[in-house]
């Protein structure tokens, strides 16, 4: 995996930011910042831990196969790889808690596996397509620091740590020493790999959200939904969530496009409601189960309304 290359896009030039957007720039430095960087503690076998949300951002056994089972096989990748391109060019996965990064760098690994395998075939086929692009967004309101990332890494060997890890060094000098600098102030844009697309927005859900309805309606092909239990972060699991995530869905084929590893009924009821057909499937180690969502088209504006859940995960 070649060496990443990292934009970061200034709010004032931000792609995404909406064009009758009237905040004073100079109101919200001074403003409480919406995004804070991550503070973690490091459990049995190395995995990160977030008090403030009295949650973990994995279990204590192989985080990394982990991600593969609840996210990568939750969406039924790459088997969701196969038919899709022969219509289309980009295939849009948008995580909700991007945390380490390391659902991303799973993925980008099967990626990158099965574009190999995409290529020889239409070589041999000798057929002509455009070349197929990952589009991968992440949103995070707490990012964790470099030495937290470092940690973690040296202690869970990944394909393309590497490569995050550098690009995340090539932060702003501003932004990487200053844990009080408001850090929706940037969206980060990596060109991670010649056919995979990283775009991270550091904000709270809701206004990452936002953006995206108004960049990404009908065009997401699936969502990892990773953002801590809903009982200790619900503004992740609320209604207006999900009735974003609906509106921004691409309707298209059989196979899911939701993973979580939250199966709490009122997670089922708010997906549901939102026309995403949910089923559990095997969880991982000591995760009985974990969820699935197949969406079927239910393509409403976003509500207003939220509403909190006190459910486990």
């Amino acid at each position: 995996m070649r060496r990443a290359v990292l934009h970061i896009i200034p709010a004032e030039n931000n792609f995404l930011e909406k064009k009758n957007d009237t905040e004073n720039d100079t109101e919200n430095d001074m403003a409480p910042p919406q995004t804070n960087w991550a503070q973690v503690v490091w459990r049995k076998n190395d995995t990160p831990y977030a008090p403030a949300y009295d949650d973990g951002y994995f279990g204590e056994t192989d985080p990394a196969a982990e991600a593969h089972h609840v996210f990568c096989k939750g969406l039924a990748l790459p088997d969701a790889w196969k038919t899709f391109f022969e219509d289309k060019t980009t295939f849009r996965i948008v995580e909700l808690g991007f945390g380490t990064g390391l659902n991303f760098l799973q993925t980008a690994q099967l990626w990158q596996k099965w574009q190999e395998k995409w290529q020889e075939k239409t070589q041999n086929e000798g057929t002509v397509e455009n070349k197929p692009l990952l589009d991968y967004w992440g949103i995070e309101a707490h990012p964790l620091r470099v030495k937290d990332l470092q940690h973690f890494y040296r202690r869970h060997e990944v394909c393309g740590a590497g490569n995050l890890l550098q690009a995340w060094k090539g932060l702003p000098t501003s932004v990487a020493n200053n844990p009080r600098l408001p850090l929706r102030k940037h969206t980060l844009r990596w060109e991670f790999a010649p056919s995979i697309r990283l775009t991270l927005l550091l904000q709270d859900v809701e206004r990452a959200l936002a953006s995206i309805v108004a960049t990404l309606a009908h065009e997401v092909d699936g969502w990892y939904c990773d953002g801590f239990a809903p009982r200790s972060n619900p503004a992740m699991w609320s209604d207006k969530v999900f009735a974003a995530l609906a509106y921004c869905t691409r309707a298209r084929t059989s196979f899911p496009q939701l993973a979580s590893f939250s199966v709490a009924k009122s997670v089922r009821t708010r997906a549901n409601a939102y026309g995403f057909h949910t089923r559990k499937r095997k969880g991982w180690c000591a995760k009985r189960e974990v969820l699935q969502g197949f969406f079927r088209g239910n393509l409403t504006p976003p509500v207003n309304s939220t509403q909190s859940s006190t459910q486990q995960a």
